[in-house]
């Protein structure tokens, strides 16, 4: 939930790009076997998000040059959309973004943010995806 970005009923846009760009950057970590950080990114709003509406967020890779422990570089788009009470989607943001692996961030990542079991699992997805 978004409540405490909102004020008037609409959320403050932030909250909302702040989630795509990790969407998009944990896209490109299960496909590049690397953590990176945003080099650019861009947004597209179709109309202001209330409050109280359910959002899907989405992200995939378009494009991912380089190779783990080494430079990487990963293109990734992504979006999210408003669902109604019927469960139709409605895209309400639209985003693509660069990232640039780091090596240290991927370190990080291994020790400290997910399960040792779930980072084995993961880049063996990536592994298994480039080749």
């Amino acid at each position: 939930t978004f409540g405490r970005f909102q004020q008037n009923g609409m959320i403050h846009p932030m909250a909302p790009m702040a989630v795509l760009d990790e969407t998009m950057g944990w896209a490109g970590f299960l496909a590049s076997a690397s953590g990176a950080v945003t080099v650019f990114i861009s947004y597209t709003f179709y109309r202001p998000i209330l409050a109280d509406e359910k959002l899907v967020f989405f992200g995939r890779v378009e494009r991912v040059r380089g190779r783990p422990r080494a430079r990487v570089m990963f293109w990734a788009s992504g979006g999210a959309a408003a669902m109604d009470d019927q469960g139709r989607l409605e895209l309400v943001i639209a985003s693509q973004g660069q990232w640039m692996g780091v090596p240290e961030l991927t370190d990080q990542m291994h020790r400290e943010l997910i399960p040792p079991d779930a980072v084995d699992r993961a880049l063996e997805m990536a592994s298994t995806r480039k080749g």
